[in-house]
């Protein structure tokens, strides 16, 4: 690094090299490193402190925006996902009696209605009439 121009001891490269290492990939691009590097070797002044200060409290109000943004997208979602789930099951609990009434449509005419002591089912009148001979 001294060949560069670049006078900063080994551990202090370490750390550069870690902040500058901003997604934690544990690689810079040399282009990344030296102009890094650089901007770390000039002195800091108040002006560059506190343009710093200002540029992270920017970046904070809009972080801060865009997760309300967030939050109430999510909320806004939420309810309309517990809207559509309770119509949902509404319409299942109404097919499903739908589906009960038929089921208990079909099973009284399957099963012949009980006739009165005595009296013959007409179903049973009929098949008694077509297997009679006829004189």
């Amino acid at each position: 690094m001294e060949a560069l121009g670049v006078d900063i001891p080994p551990e202090d490269l370490r750390q550069a090299f870690d902040m500058l290492d901003i997604d934690e990939s544990g690689e810079l691009t040399i282009q990344e490193f030296i102009e890094g590097v650089s901007q770390l070797q000039e002195s800091l002044n108040t002006k560059h402190v506190v343009s710093l200060d200002y540029s992270l409290q920017r970046v904070q109000v809009k972080l801060t925006k865009r997760l309300d943004s967030l939050e109430e997208t999510v909320k806004t979602g939420n309810e309309t996902l517990a809207k559509s789930i309770d119509e949902l099951c509404a319409g299942i609990e109404k097919l499903n009696k739908n589906i009960e009434g038929l089921r208990d449509g079909r099973k009284a005419k399957a099963r012949p209605s009980p006739s009165p002591q005595g009296e013959e089912a007409p179903e049973a009148v009929a098949d008694s009439l077509r297997k009679k001979p006829h004189a």
